[in-house]
């Protein structure tokens, strides 16, 4: 009975918490309707499994709890669905972050990106939010209006869920690392050359906008469905076909945050990457961009099973490869997505399981909240940065992924090396150098430096340059080459020394007169 008093106690005092937040401001205007942040008790999987089919939002895990973002009305049901909040905690609203690029200004900057790089970038409207926003896709490749299947091409998209808005500055990040480094970078111009990279920043702009348009975030997370019992939203990451509605991994129920819409592809913002996924086949690896714990997940969401019978032991061990490899550069933390709890309808599922494409889950930072949905704008750079590498690494292996574990595809980096005209020359003279370079495909792109400064990028034969030294001592040469499969080597270090010109010494010269005799000279 004291146990039951104790429920009663709890329920009454969150109950007086909801009123006293609940009062309208001096000045006569509501104040944001109260969100609150709950911890539930959850030790393992099955049980945050048995939470999800209640339809409660997953936001955070931690050891044997998870956190969830909910209204006050929510917050209360919990108790008369039996469940036992460990801490129920009011959330402030933050400022409005002018860091952040809203919908508007995302599209400012995508359109700035592709007037400055014209030569590597399209952008594309792929079709139209349930509001008539456009969704954008940015195309970045050596020849931008050109389809060519012989290149693999990898897709990078963001802001599924509304809230989750450190994911459009990713995508935005990954435009600026391509586009910045072409012609600079020789890895990164390397790739550029050799895949077709489609980066959609946001594919959930109604949901995105109305999370910040009242001048205060809402913690909205679905799109903006007007369902048929009044509420609103659809969550787009249980809305794709494969394995829809199965295994309690989301809700039939439109009130909850994972409410799977009435159909599967119901929505026009998950049909628009579909059709566009169908629409280009040559599409072997992606990334979907999500906040937060700094998890790279890969499928499958709808079982806890490893390797089901619709995935083979080859792409498991694929997954894991790929995954760990990742997380070695941004300290992620690799998993199979159903070790959080099941999913189903979700995009990772349906892009491996429907198509075949290597597709991850990006948790990114923070790990826990707070900050969680809404980390300050302090650590955008920070965060999107530490991604580089893993974007990077999986269009180096896309031309086919399972190389990793060795079934096939391009592992053999060039061989490189030096000829040089003459290892010796005066200040201001020219060499010629030579790079002889050999791969069991094709080199694609070699690049020199000279002292340390990259001078020459060069995508074909004649692998020749000239260097004119204008500073006397030794100076350092060096090559790399790349092949169509991201694999790269470098030459060793070739020194020329410079010298200066030796001076030219003058004696003074004494005219003599022969016809004087020598005594008269004296």
């Amino acid at each position: 009975m004291s146990g039951l008093f104790l429920i009663i106690g709890r329920i009454v005092s969150v109950f007086c918490l909801f009123c006293l937040v609940s009062v309208p401001s001096a000045g006569g205007q509501a104040p944001p309707p109260p969100l609150y942040q709950v911890t539930l008790p959850a030790p393992d999987r099955e049980a945050r499994s048995a939470l999800a089919r209640q339809g409660i939002a997953i936001d955070a895990i931690g050891p044997d709890t998870i956190t969830t973002i909910v209204k006050a009305d929510q917050a209360f049901a919990f108790y008369r669905q039996g469940l036992t909040p460990l801490a129920i905690v009011p959330l402030d609203f933050p400022p409005a972050d002018s860091a952040y690029h809203n919908y508007a200004e995302m599209v400012a900057a995508v359109g700035q990106v592709a007037a400055a790089h014209p030569d590597i970038t399209r952008v594309y409207t792929v079709g139209f939010s349930l509001e008539g926003r456009a969704i954008l896709a940015m195309k970045i490749s050596d020849d931008p209006d050109a389809d060519d299947p012989t290149e693999p091409a990898v897709l990078f998209f963001s802001l599924t869920h509304a809230r989750e808005h450190l994911t459009v500055e990713m995508a935005l990040e990954i435009i600026r690392l391509f586009t910045a480094g072409y012609g600079t970078d020789p890895a990164l111009t390397n790739l550029v050359n050799t895949r077709e990279l489609w980066v959609m920043p946001n594919v959930n702009p109604d949901g995105s906008e109305y999370d910040i348009e009242a001048g205060y975030y809402r913690w909205w997370r679905k799109n903006r469905r007007p369902n048929e019992d009044g509420s609103y939203g659809v969550d787009l990451n249980r809305n794709y076909s494969y394995n829809w509605g199965c295994c309690g991994g989301s809700s039939g129920w439109p009130f909850s945050e994972v409410y799977r819409g009435p159909a599967a592809f119901s929505e026009p913002e998950t049909q628009v990457v579909r059709d566009f996924v169908l629409a280009h086949p040559d599409i072997t690896a992606a990334i979907t961009f999500h906040t937060y714990s700094e998890l790279i997940l890969y499928p499958f969401g709808y079982t806890y099973e490893d390797v089901p019978a619709d995935m083979t032991d080859e792409d498991h061990r694929t997954f894991v490869a790929l995954a760990g490899r990742m997380a070695q550069t941004n300290g992620y933390t690799p998993q199979q997505a159903s070790d959080l709890y099941i999913t189903s309808g979700d995009a990772v599922d349906w892009l491996y399981g429907e198509r075949g494409i290597f597709a991850f889950t990006f948790e990114m930072y923070p790990r826990s909240n707070p900050p969680g949905f809404y980390p300050p704008a302090s650590v955008i750079e920070r965060e999107t940065q530490r991604n580089h590498a893993a974007v990077t690494y999986l269009a180096a292996v896309a031309d086919n992924p399972r190389k990793v574990i060795g079934e096939g595809g391009d592992v053999i980096s060039p061989t490189v090396s030096i000829e040089l005209s003459a290892e010796t020359i005066f200040v201001g003279e020219t060499i010629t150098a030579t790079a002889t370079v050999s791969d069991d495909i094709g080199v694609t792109l070699v690049a020199w430096q000279g002292d340390g400064r990259l001078f020459a990028l060069q995508t074909g034969p004649p692998f020749t340059v000239t260097w004119t030294l204008e500073a006397s001592g030794p100076h350092v040469l060096q090559v790399s080459a790349f092949d169509a499969g991201g694999n790269q080597s470098v030459s060793a270090l070739v020194t020329v020394t410079a010298r200066d010109r030796p001076r030219l010494t003058f004696f003074p010269l004494i005219l003599v007169d022969t016809a004087v005799p020598p005594a008269a000279r004296r």
